[in-house]
């Protein structure tokens, strides 16, 4: 099938080595590149720039399919000769132009549909939010000069949602395993290179033991709910696992929410790959691999599409998928706000905790500014943990029992209660009115 490239709306045929073409489609946690060599010749020359428009495509009108669309970013050089020279270029996706925002902004109790429509209209140009698709309402969340792209990747994290931007500027955000495949795996279906097929397994994810603290309202103290599954722990021994947000207000929503992280996460997660010369792939959608010769019979998310050329104008594709892992995050907060930002988390919570990943609704990427911090935790904390930095401590006071170290260090009306001039002690001494007249032969008046 016909493939075509432009570069600045420019017919760009003639100077790429179709052989140099790589396209590594991605989603969520990483975005799309390309790269291709171009070669000018004396008399047929194409100089490509960084910030110009790069566009692939596969087939002819009306069916045309963008393999890849975005920005070029990098170029290398090379004078080959006085007539001849080559150019390496790197591409990025139109992920580069939504980075190129910071966002501002304060959301409160809205969905997650309405918060991205509200950042692509205020913050981006040519982007649509058509193919968004999240109800889920969120409590409270800011953003406090974050690019647009790591809006997105905290949405996504926090609601575990898949999320990317297609190759016509179209954001999608959708719930994981909702999108199905076209066609899948068997041992028969000839839809793969048989014996390209790669699956590993890895204990490193397994949680089989979760800790869930939340905070019931009007309630001081929080509380913890544990949950275990027995047969998990007795075939890969017990992997611990906290989830720690005040947005869990009873302990019926916490059981839920570590029942449902078991199911997804107490068995050994699965990645792996395959080639293909078959198109029609995308990433983010559920593949089947059944095959009774390996013994698998199960479903992954696509996470990974690159496509490498075979001739001038087809493409084998390796498909990298990894264990499909949803855990019913839309059913949970159905009927409970979902707080992203937790004002009334003590900051003992965050300094002392495990780190966790914001996809399992914790709060650890939440900066320490944007947090309530009492006094006299504060103070304590600086003294007990030692993680307080200078520069972690702005418009936040060090209480002590009286002593009171205010923004930018001022000390005002300090009192010294015992001081010493050499050996001898300063009893009752006052310096009043001094001025430079006042001080002459070593008599202070």
């Amino acid at each position: 099938m016909a493939i075509n490239i432009t570069i600045n709306a420019v017919d760009a045929n003639r100077f790429v080595d179709r052989r140099s073409i790589i396209i590594n489609n991605k989603m969520t946690r990483g975005v799309s590149n390309c790269s291709f060599t171009t070669k000018s010749y004396e008399g047929r020359v194409l100089t490509p720039i960084q910030g110009q428009e790069v566009i692939i495509t596969e087939g002819v009108s009306p069916n045309i399919v963008r393999l890849f669309a975005g920005i070029i970013e990098d170029i290398n050089r090379k004078d080959k000769s006085a007539r001849l020279s080559v150019f390496d270029v790197s591409c990025i996706d139109y992920s580069l132009l939504a980075n190129r925002r910071l966002v501002f902004e304060n959301y409160t109790n809205q969905t997650v549909n309405a918060i991205i429509a509200d950042i692509n209209t205020k913050y981006l140009t040519g982007f649509t939010v058509t193919n968004v698709a999240c109800p889920i309402v969120i409590s409270t969340i800011r953003f406090d000069g974050q690019p647009v792209i790591e809006c997105l990747k905290t949405l996504a994290e926090q609601v575990n949602f898949d999320w990317f931007i297609d190759f016509d500027r179209g954001i999608h955000f959708f719930e994981r395993g909702v999108r199905l495949a076209p066609w899948n795996l068997t041992d028969t279906n000839d839809n793969y290179i048989y014996d390209s097929l790669e699956i590993s397994q890895s204990l490193n994810e397994i949680r089989n033991h979760i800790f869930v603290r939340g905070k019931a309202t009007g309630v001081v103290a929080p509380f913890i709910v544990q949950v275990s599954d027995a047969a998990s722990i007795t075939a890969f021994g017990r992997h611990d696992y906290l989830i720690s947000d005040f947005g869990i207000t009873s302990t019926a929503a916490a059981t839920q929410l570590g029942n449902s992280m078991l199911a997804a996460y107490r068995d050994p997660p699965e990645e792996g790959s395959f080639r293909t010369l078959r198109a029609g792939l995308r990433t983010g959608q559920r593949i089947t691999i059944h095959s009774a010769l390996r013994g698998i019979n199960r479903n992954y998310i696509i996470e990974q599409i690159t496509l490498i050329p075979r001739g001038l104008n087809t493409f084998e594709y390796k498909i990298n998928f990894k264990t499909q892992r949803t855990f019913g995050i839309a059913e949970l907060f159905q009927n409970q706000k979902f707080t992203a930002e937790s004002v009334n988390t003590s900051l003992e919570t965050h300094i002392n905790a495990p780190e966790l990943d914001h996809r399992n609704l914790s709060i650890t990427g939440i900066k320490l500014v944007d947090l309530s911090v009492t006094e006299t935790k504060l103070a304590d904390l600086a003294v007990a943990t030692g993680k307080i930095r200078d520069d972690a401590i702005t418009a936040a006071k060090v209480w002590r029992g009286g002593a009171v170290i205010t923004l930018s260090a001022q000390i005002g009306t300090a009192v010294i209660q015992t001081a010493h001039i050499g050996t001898a002690q300063v009893v009752d001494a006052h310096i009043a009115n001094l001025n430079a007249d006042k001080i002459n032969a070593g008599t202070i008046t």
